[in-house]
């Protein structure tokens, strides 16, 4: 039953109400108040509607006129914020041409200063160059002319070592062939005395041959007589007198061959001692000439730079 009249059954509230004739007068005045207050509702409703309604027109209007000044408000300040932006900008852009071209003097009066700066650094080092190079090239000339003396006395000492040893070698040669050539005498001399004495005893053994041979005293008489044992003889000191001459050529041919032999050492230390001293004299000029040649490279390159 709750189901289809509701929680509060208020359409059977309503129906005695409405149907309800009261006799008292609390009740009528009852009736009357509800009455009366739903007049009072029903006016107030009505009144809230129209009011509703009319304020709906009047709020439709404000925000039609609200979005109206919004938007020419909004206009405006875009506008204004608009141009204070340019104006921003181009006072900005202004500062900052205005620092571009103060920083532009700027750098160029840094770069002056500092490409006199460079200039005057680069001067002083140029001179400074020069002057080490200059002093360079003094040491170097002296450590080269001092190099050149230990050279030419390293040279000249070595060249009189190699003269003093051509001597020497010289010398021993010269005894050698003095004492070959004396050997050569005394074997010589020796020899010739025993071809003498070989030719006697050939001379005697001829005759003892001969005998021998069954030729008697009597015979060899008559050879002696006829003069073939005198040839014989003759001959032996023919061949002697053969002999001692070729040795005597050859002690002479022996001394003459030591004396062109020490004639040749001689002329041959005497041409390598001049062949050093002529290498010497090259190795000083070439020395001097190379050291004069360094310095005005030197000198040169100090002016250049």
């Amino acid at each position: 039953m709750t189901s289809s009249t509701g929680m509060f059954n208020f359409g059977k509230i309503m129906d005695d109400m409405y149907e309800s004739k009261p006799d008292s007068p609390e009740e009528k005045a009852m009736k009357m108040a509800y009455q009366g207050n739903l007049v009072q509702s029903g006016v107030d409703a009505a009144l809230s509607q129209q009011l509703a309604t009319h304020n709906s027109a009047l709020a439709q209007e404000n925000m039609t006129s609200q979005a109206d000044l919004e938007l020419r408000n909004q206009g405006a300040n875009m506008e204004q914020e608009f141009n204070y932006g340019m104006e921003s900008m181009g006072a900005q852009f202004g500062y900052e041409n205005d620092f571009a071209n103060a920083q532009h003097d700027r750098d160029i009066s840094n770069l002056a200063a500092t490409g006199e700066q460079q200039r005057d650094t680069i001067s002083a080092q140029g001179q400074q160059d020069r002057l080490g190079q200059v002093t360079q090239g003094e040491q170097d000339r002296q450590n080269i002319g001092a190099s050149g003396d230990q050279n030419v006395r390293a040279i000249v000492e070595q060249g009189n070592a190699d003269i003093n040893n051509i001597k020497a070698q010289g010398e021993i040669e010269k005894g050698k062939i003095n004492a070959q050539g004396n050997q050569d005498r005394l074997t010589s001399g020796q020899q010739q005395d025993a071809d003498k004495d070989m030719q006697k005893v050939s001379g005697e053994q001829v005759m003892d041959q001969l005998k021998q041979a069954g030729v008697n005293d009597q015979a060899l008489k008559g050879m002696v007589d006829a003069g073939q044992i005198a040839a014989i003889v003759k001959q032996g000191g023919i061949d002697a007198a053969m002999q001692t001459e070729a040795g005597q050529n050859m002690l002479d041919q022996i001394a003459d061959q030591g004396d062109v032999d020490i004639k040749k050492i001689n002329a041959q230390g005497a041409l390598e001692k001049g062949m050093q001293e002529a290498k010497i004299t090259s190795d000083e000029k070439m020395l001097d000439t190379a050291g004069e040649q360094d310095i005005d490279k030197i000198e040169t390159s100090g002016e250049s730079g």
